[in-house]
């Protein structure tokens, strides 16, 4: 009458994996606030023409940030490199709503190919940088949760360029 429990848990399954099929593995990226960050996503041989995009949540028509059709929109550019079968979305002037998961879409008939995208937005608590005739002073202090880091660099020009 009713169908067995291995039944069901079959159908189950094979649902979750229709649902997860087109994935492959988690690309990882960090970027410091204010600054971009490029998001590099590799497709298969035989997409050079289709359609790329980065999308959040779903990935439903209202969650695609950016496509292959359009250079730049919003904070987001992308570039399809179909030699090498790579497109990079950049998402400029980071901040940490920014930080979470994305997807990289691949636009075919059927179910696209989606790559899962977590990136990490890296607080900074202060940027500074000053220059004179023949010293550069750059200095970048971040908040890392427990820790904070200062990244000092002073480039002295008195000498004129290495040789």
């Amino acid at each position: 009458m009713f169908p067995s429990f291995g039944f069901f848990l079959f159908h189950v399954v094979t649902v979750a994996l229709i649902c997860v099929a087109s994935t492959a593995a988690v690309i990882h990226v960090s970027g410091y606030e204010g600054r971009d960050v490029n998001v590099s996503c590799s497709y298969g041989e035989g997409y050079e023409s289709y359609e790329k995009y980065l999308c959040r949540n779903d990935c439903g028509d209202s969650d695609v940030l950016i496509t292959t059709t359009e250079a730049k929109k919003n904070k987001y550019s992308i570039y399809d490199d179909k030699k090498r079968r790579v497109f990079t979305t950049t998402i400029s002037d980071l901040s940490s709503v920014d930080a979470g998961k994305y997807w990289c879409g691949v636009t075919r008939t059927g179910k696209d190919i989606y790559t899962e995208v977590r990136l990490e937005v890296v607080p900074v608590i202060f940027v500074c940088s000053e220059k004179n005739t023949n010293l550069l002073t750059w200095c970048l202090i971040l908040n890392l949760g427990s820790n904070i880091m200062v990244i000092f660099i002073v480039l002295d020009f008195t000498q004129g360029p290495i040789r």
